[in-house]
């Protein structure tokens, strides 16, 4: 027994039940649906006008606006096809996930002869309002922390500066608790960390995050216990604090250097950027710049006030790796 079509023809004359549209048998038309629909998609699929989709619509969903760009749930889209009498097939598009190389390009050996000092990855790390940002504009002389919305740096800010002929490069994690996950981030990737610690405030929430992130990560720390300018200040105190914490300072026989600042006023910079290439010199960091480059991306993010455009921040590595970063502005593809 042949199969029943069922179809759809326009009618200009309104029906009893006040319906725009008739059905009667006609030449077959078969509707793929391959998931939700949207008003338009339905009705040019179909072959009827979208004032008859949302008369269909109104008998069975009252809450959803009739505009072209609605979109109808695959049951829905069924329902309307029944009562039109129309065929349909679905197909479900198959997943495909694609396979991912862990080593896309395979890297030769590295050749010792080609290794080359390369810059440290320092990231700044430490509690929301210790003065992260305002050290890192001291380092570059710029404004960035009158700019953060309420004081809280909002992204992951990567550049370099040049100290004593040496380029170091800086990272600047949030401190908020919103941000926890841009933080273990930031020491994944580090060689460095310079933990940030107000001597009127002593070891917080995000210190204690901190800590545990660089530990977790095996990256050296260098504390900066900064705001020494103000009157209540008592690094000795936070020094006590960091050792409550299993941070052991150099003068109390532990292996961490501790420089006293403020980076508000600019006070002992100097002692800490020479804590920094030190502690570099150490870990001798060199990198084959003849080699293939690889890259992370640390951020991304939309601007919309400029236009369709993306804000990445990425970290270009050599082979071992070295980092010569900063915040790129791209065109969207």
């Amino acid at each position: 027994m042949p199969a029943v079509v069922r179809n759809y023809a326009q009618d200009n004359s309104r029906s009893k039940s006040s319906k725009s549209w008739t059905k009667k048998k006609q030449k077959s038309v078969k509707v793929q649906i391959r998931g939700p629909m949207s008003v338009r998609e339905l009705a040019s699929a179909a072959g009827i006008p979208q004032d008859s989709i949302y008369e269909l619509i109104l008998e069975r969903e009252l809450n959803l606006k009739l505009e072209p760009d609605t979109v109808l749930k695959v049951p829905l889209v069924k329902s309307i096809l029944d009562e039109l009498l129309m065929d349909y097939i679905v197909r479900k598009e198959k997943l495909v996930i694609p396979k991912i190389s862990k080593d896309v390009s395979r890297q030769a050996p590295t050749i010792a002869a080609n290794l080359v000092s390369r810059p440290a990855v320092v990231t700044i790390m430490g509690h929301v309002d210790h003065g992260k940002t305002t050290l890192l504009d001291s380092l570059r002389k710029t404004s960035v922390a009158a700019q953060e919305a309420g004081g809280i740096t909002q992204h992951i800010g990567a550049f370099q500066v040049k100290v004593q002929g040496k380029q170091i490069t800086f990272l600047d994690t949030p401190g908020h608790a919103a941000f926890k996950a841009m933080r273990e981030r930031g020491a994944n990737i580090t060689d460095i960390v310079v933990l940030v610690v107000a001597a009127d405030d002593g070891v917080m929430e995000q210190t204690k995050e901190s800590i545990k992130y660089a530990q977790n990560a095996n990256v050296p720390l260098i504390v900066a216990i900064n705001k020494c300018d103000k009157p209540d200040a008592d690094p000795d105190f936070t020094k006590r604090d960091l050792l409550s914490n299993d941070i052991i300072l150099e003068e109390f026989g532990g292996n961490v250097q501790a420089v006293e600042i403020s980076a508000l006023k600019s006070l002992h910079l100097d002692d800490l950027t020479d804590a920094i290439i030190t502690q570099a010199e150490i870990q001798e960091l060199k990198a084959d710049r003849s080699g293939p480059v690889e890259a992370v991306i640390v951020e991304s993010g939309w601007i919309k006030a400029k236009g369709n455009l993306r804000l990445l921040s990425v970290l270009v590595f050599f082979s071992p790796p070295v980092m010569e970063g900063g915040t790129k502005v791209l065109p969207s593809q």
